[in-house]
């Protein structure tokens, strides 16, 4: 089973003190089922809030309120609707994927204001497959203005103007509950909280992590990672 590291995200997640997006191989063809739903503006929104807003289960982000959920939407979905993916890899969009095969590297999508969005997709089947029929393996998306963030872009099971405590008060106690800078006098270093959710099942790990600053979330990952 070929197992492989995606730079790209890695970086970024080491960047911002979260574990998240790494690369490796999964049999599981079910993973790669189908699952867009579209929901309409505000409405939807506080529905997205009104249950717990960690569910290890059903990972979902949503792009122009469209729903993508990790380890089911491929990439054909995303693109057939619109969304921007900005590829440098070798791979692209074109071609196919060997079996039990993580793309090398991540996927972009820039949302000016709102941030930048790292997808990385695999083909977690025992067939090679298209490349657009990847599934999506990882989201990390780093937020410019958790404050005036636009949930109707790009958004989450949970606000991200929301403090720590909130967070927990709902989702309940994680499995790492980190301070970042503590202690630490040197100006201009900022205060962070980094909060992981995570399960094991056999030799995968489904993990949610998110980065807390003053004004509200300032970055998130949502991935299965097969080890």
């Amino acid at each position: 089973m070929r197992k492989r590291i995606i730079s790209t995200i890695m970086i970024s997640i080491m960047t911002l003190s979260l574990v998240g997006c790494g690369n490796s191989s999964d049999n599981s063809s079910a993973d790669n089922s189908a699952s867009v739903e579209e929901s309409s503006a505000e409405g939807d929104v506080a529905d997205r809030y009104s249950g717990t807003y960690i569910n290890l289960d059903e990972m979902n982000i949503y792009l122009d309120g469209v729903k993508y959920t990790i380890g089911k939407s491929t990439m054909g979905e995303m693109l057939e609707n619109g969304v921007n993916l900005a590829s440098n890899n070798v791979e692209g969009f074109e071609g196919t994927i060997p079996a039990n095969t993580e793309i090398s590297s991540a996927y972009k999508i820039d949302a000016d204001d709102a941030g930048t969005v790292l997808c990385s997709f695999g083909n977690n089947t025992d067939e090679e497959i298209p490349t657009t029929e990847c599934t999506l393996r990882c989201v990390s998306f780093d937020i410019k203005h958790p404050k005036n963030a636009d949930d109707n872009i790009i958004g989450f099971d949970f606000p991200l103007d929301i403090t720590t405590d909130e967070f927990i008060e709902n989702a309940g106690e994680p499995t790492e509950n980190r301070v970042n800078g503590e202690g630490v006098e040197t100006q201009g270093v900022r205060k962070t909280t980094t909060l992981k959710y995570e399960k094991v099942e056999g030799n995968k790990e489904y993990m949610e992590a998110m980065t807390f600053a003053e004004e509200g979330i300032e970055s998130i990952t949502l991935a299965i990672i097969t080890r």
